[in-house]
């Protein structure tokens, strides 16, 4: 009797203390089961787990799907924006680089078209020379041919008249030397080249403030010495030296400086 006494008080102690672990296992949320087989009345598997805390449990792993498919969208948002504005910067280089290729090819025609025209100036400007040279020889070969026919007229009668000649009168003031600045340009005056320039030095002639006093008489003085008949008067020889013994400039003269004909460049 005594030993049976003993189960009974040691199956109660033991149901006492598993029915108190897992009241407290459920108080710090764990799950506990029952290794009972389920009630077929009740169907309770002896879980103790609180339907609250699964509720919570749900709610977080809910929210925590949802806040990474929100950084997930935000990424992908993120990567699209970075591809359109690297396509953009892309886009803009090709424009900036066609714009520069058609920039260089303007730039390139624009100089073969002057380099073009400045070859044509000086192939002119060349032949004006040659047809200038060929003029002053023609000149000279008729002035010598005037020169002895008039003698000869003069030695056979002298009761006939003098040939009619133009009113020359030589300038005042020509130079054996330029000044001690030294001689002016006179290729910057328009029609005077390098010869003519020369031949205008031979006569005494150095400076523009010279020919900017020619009068009808000197300008005819200097078509007689340089074979040149009418160039002076043609070209407004005295009218272009008055500028240029200022100090002023003409069209012609900018050009000459700039080295863009051909014809006041010595060989």
């Amino acid at each position: 009797m005594t030993a049976v006494l003993y189960v009974l008080i040691a199956v109660l102690v033991f149901f006492i203390v598993g029915y108190f672990l897992a009241r407290i296992g459920c108080t710090s949320g764990e799950r506990y089961v029952s290794e009972t087989p389920v009630d077929p009345v009740t169907e309770d598997s002896g879980s103790c787990e609180d339907p609250e805390i699964l509720a919570n449990q749900k709610k977080r792993r809910e929210a925590a799907e949802a806040e990474a498919q929100r950084i997930r969208a935000e990424a992908a948002k993120e990567e699209t924006a970075k591809k359109e504005a690297d396509a953009k910067i892309r886009a803009e280089e090709e424009a900036a680089k066609r714009e520069a290729e058609e920039k260089r090819a303007a730039e390139k025609a624009a100089a073969e078209k002057a380099a073009a025209a400045k070859e044509d100036e000086e192939v002119q400007a060349e032949a004006g020379e040659k047809a200038e040279a060929v003029e002053a020889a023609a000149q000279k070969e008729t002035k010598a041919k005037d020169s002895a026919s008039l003698d000869g007229e003069s030695h056979k009668s002298s009761s006939l008249s003098e040939p009619e000649t133009a009113e020359v009168s030589v300038p005042e003031g020509l130079l054996d030397a330029p000044r001690d600045g030294g001689k002016d340009n006179l290729t910057r005056i328009k029609g005077i080249g390098i010869k003519i320039d020369e031949a205008l030095n031979s006569i005494g002639i150095w400076h523009f403030d010279q020919i900017a006093v020619w009068t009808e008489e000197n300008m005819a003085w200097a078509d007689k010495e340089l074979a040149f008949p009418g160039r002076a008067k043609r070209d407004d020889w005295v009218g272009q030296a008055k500028l240029l013994a200022e100090g002023k400039e003409t069209e012609f003269s900018k050009r000459v400086d700039k080295g863009e004909v051909a014809s006041s460049k010595k060989v």
